[in-house]
């Protein structure tokens, strides 16, 4: 993703789906970022308190300490991405 200010990693967690399922959603919605897959919690086990129900998707900006600056629950517009992003990376 590329932001007015510089290049940010954007990468998806997914926590329900089976690879196939999340390869043909990907496919079908034109997503190309990587993504991986979360079976048995260990990538977000330090993130728990910051994560929605898991029926709902959540966003969240980390800073460049891996800190996270920001959390949307639920579908969030490019545009409002791309603001969050560039807030964090002005704020360091």
């Amino acid at each position: 993703m590329e932001t007015t200010k510089q290049p940010v990693l954007l990468m998806g967690i997914d926590t329900k789906e089976g690879a196939a399922t999340a390869r043909a959603t990907f496919k079908n919605r034109g997503i190309t970022y990587p993504s991986l897959r979360d079976d048995d919690g260990q990538p977000l086990s330090g993130l728990g308190a910051y994560l929605g129900s898991g029926d709902t998707p959540t966003t969240l900006v980390l800073d460049r300490y891996h800190r996270v600056a920001a959390r949307v629950l639920g579908a969030v517009p490019t545009r409002t991405l791309m603001e969050l992003v560039d807030d964090v990376l002005s704020a360091h």
